[in-house]
C-alpha cells in the first residue's frame, strides 16, 4: 500500500513539473533568446553538477528555478558602456542580451539543497542526489 502512494505521489510531482515547464515555455517565449550558454552535466554517487559558462554575466542578472527533476536558467549579458548607439559593426561574435537553458537532471535531487557558485564567468550548481544507485528488491 505504502509503495502505491508512493508511487502516485511522484507521478503527481511528475505532472506538476510538466506543467510548469510548459507554462515557462509560454512565458518565457515572451521574451527574445539571443544566445545559448554552453553546459555541461555530470554525476557522482552522492551528487549532480551543472556547470554554464556565463562570462561577462552579473549574479544579479540570472534566475536560477529548481524541481526535483529539472532545472531552469535565465539571465542578461549586459553589452558593455563601450557600445553606444550608432555604432557600426564590423565584426560581432561575442553574444549580449537574453539568454536561457532548462536541463532534465538525471535523477531526482532535493530542491532545497543546492550549491550555486559564480566565479570566473562558471557557473557551477551542485545538487545532492535523493536517492544514491539502485535498490535491490526482494522477491516474496
Amino acid at each position: 500500500m505504502k509503495n502505491n502512494a508512493q508511487k502516485i505521489k511522484i507521478m503527481f510531482y511528475d505532472d506538476t513539473d510538466i506543467l510548469f515547464e510548459e507554462f515557462l515555455d509560454w512565458h518565457y517565449s515572451l521574451f527574445e533568446v539571443v544566445w545559448t550558454p554552453a553546459t555541461d552535466l555530470f554525476v557522482t554517487e552522492e551528487s549532480i553538477y551543472l556547470m554554464m559558462e556565463i562570462p561577462g554575466v552579473n549574479k544579479e542578472d540570472l534566475t536560477i528555478m529548481v524541481a526535483p527533476s529539472w532545472v531552469h536558467i535565465r539571465g542578461m549579458k549586459q553589452s558593455p558602456s563601450t557600445l553606444k548607439q550608432g555604432i557600426n559593426f564590423y565584426k560581432m561574435e561575442i553574444p549580449y542580451g537574453f539568454f536561457q537553458k532548462r536541463v532534465m537532471l538525471p535523477f531526482r535531487i532535493e530542491p532545497k539543497k543546492v550549491k550555486v557558485t559564480l566565479k570566473d564567468g562558471l557557473l557551477t550548481l551542485e545538487f545532492k542526489r535523493k536517492e544514491k544507485g539502485a535498490k535491490v528488491i526482494k522477491v516474496e
